[in-house]
């Protein structure tokens, strides 16, 4: 009987943690509780952490070298995704109910290369994406933003792989997703 590969998940979920355990752990149970169909789920860990729930099938850690960047996690988690989709959702963020179901349609339909999802803090709403004036200003991104944060975004994997598959580490954590936005607007890819 010939060997059947199995198709990709639809969505890798990259939870990049570059402090303790505890924001790694409140991100990893949200999105647990609230795991979509169909989905890898990577934690790239550059500090020590020792999986004390035994959720290694469920959960794919990646060791990243010790006290790595945020982006430099963010891209390891990239080149260990295998689906089409990528979430990036950063230790400390939480998941709800659904958090994935519009973004996904949205980059399915190939309507966008990114998604900017939207963030609750308390009873306010905020964006988490990122807007840059000129000399790299960051400004806010009530308006139009370039392109998700590096904390928290949708990406389609072969936008990605168009903009050199990960973020500018030169640019370092600060100005990683502002670069990023910059790559997206020169490739003509909508954000949304």
């Amino acid at each position: 009987m010939p060997h059947v590969m199995p198709a990709p998940p639809r969505l890798s979920i990259v939870i990049p943690m570059t402090t303790g355990p505890e924001p790694l752990e409140e991100t990893l149970v949200s999105v647990l509780e609230n795991r979509p169909d169909d989905c890898e789920i990577i934690a790239v860990i550059a500090r020590p952490y020792a999986d004390p729930w035994n959720i290694g099938d469920e959960v794919r850690f990646v060791q990243a070298p010790a006290n790595a960047s945020l982006a430099a996690c963010v891209n390891l988690g990239i080149a260990a995704s295998v689906a089409p989709v990528i979430h990036v959702l950063a230790a400390g963020w939480r998941a709800t109910p659904g958090w994935v179901d519009a973004p996904l349609a949205t980059l399915e339909a190939g309507d966008a290369g990114a998604v900017v999802p939207v963030a609750v803090r308390g009873s306010r709403t905020v964006s988490t994406g990122v807007r840059c004036g000129r000399g790299g200003r960051r400004l806010s991104s009530a308006k139009a933003p370039m392109a998700p944060s590096l904390e928290a975004g949708f990406w389609r994997a072969d936008v990605l792989e168009m903009a050199g598959r990960g973020f500018a580490l030169a640019c370092g954590d600060e100005f990683a997703d502002a670069d990023m936005g910059v790559t997206l607007d020169r490739l003509g890819c909508p954000v949304a």
